[in-house]
């Protein structure tokens, strides 16, 4: 089904790109995506290119100007009279400062516009992974935390390097076990974790063969939210349906963690 009318806004519609929106409106505007593609394939667009410019720009935006470019510092001897023709000047300078500032990252290391795709891909598949298992009863793990010697040792193999499940107890959670899954471009892990609530998180886990170190960056879908890094030759993705002040200390801690073992 496609249909011309939309009972949705440009603005609305925007919001859920930027997943803006209440989790009742957010839910509407997916299901009619749903039953118009086209516009779902024109707003997950928008969606990917935010989350490439910000898996590749993020330090950039998040930093504060330069004191050396505040408008302010820019011409600090001209005066009042001559306001409205100083600030036009002024943002034209301010523009074309950051812009050069920016293009001058862009430029730079060629295998950050290949490390956004690779962070958004894997990021994507590990919320679709949490919400597929999270909400499994029976089936939750494929290997359970019995055998927790055997999953590490089995998902090592698999992924080709060690690969380790960190303890978050600390918040409440404990390890139910894990899985094998299928990243783009080869094998992944995932871990769960669970709360005495039966809320849980899970952790992905997948080879980059293409390397380097990201900064914690954070995501969030239909009320899923993520928190993922790179670290070596290993991607990570923290997910879970809770406040996002948790999950990055959870976060924290999974990286302190994993740092200290793999040193």
């Amino acid at each position: 089904m496609n249909t011309d009318s939309k009972p949705f806004s440009e603005d609305i519609l925007q919001a859920w790109v930027d997943n803006d929106l209440d989790d009742m409106t957010w839910h509407s505007v997916d299901d009619w995506l749903h039953n118009n593609p086209s516009e779902a394939r024109r707003l997950h667009d928008y969606r990917l290119q935010i989350e490439q410019l910000q898996a590749v720009y993020g330090n950039i935006v998040d930093a504060p100007v330069p004191e050396k470019l505040r408008l302010e510092n820019l011409r600090p001897s001209l005066k009042r009279s001559s306001a409205w023709r100083t600030g036009s000047l002024a943002a034209t300078l301010l523009i074309g400062l950051i812009g050069g500032w920016v293009a001058n990252s862009f430029y730079g290391p060629q295998k950050d516009i290949s490390l956004a795709s690779s962070v958004t891909g894997f990021t994507t598949q590990a919320i679709a992974a949490h919400q597929i298992y999270s909400a499994e009863v029976l089936h939750p793990v494929e290997v359970d935390v019995t055998q927790e010697k055997h999953l590490l040792a089995w998902l090592s193999k698999r992924l080709g390097q060690p690969v380790n499940a960190p303890g978050l107890e600390q918040f409440g959670y404990r390890l139910l076990g894990g899985r094998l899954l299928s990243d783009e471009i080869g094998p992944a892990a995932q871990f769960m974790y669970e709360n005495a609530e039966g809320r849980r998180l899970t952790l992905y886990v997948v080879e980059r063969p293409d390397g380097g170190n990201t900064a914690f960056r954070f995501q969030k879908r239909g009320g899923i939210s993520a928190f993922y890094w790179i670290d070596g030759t290993l991607g990570y993705v923290l997910v879970g349906d809770v406040d996002r002040n948790e999950l990055l200390q959870a976060s924290t801690a999974v990286y302190q963690e994993l740092s200290a073992l793999n040193q």
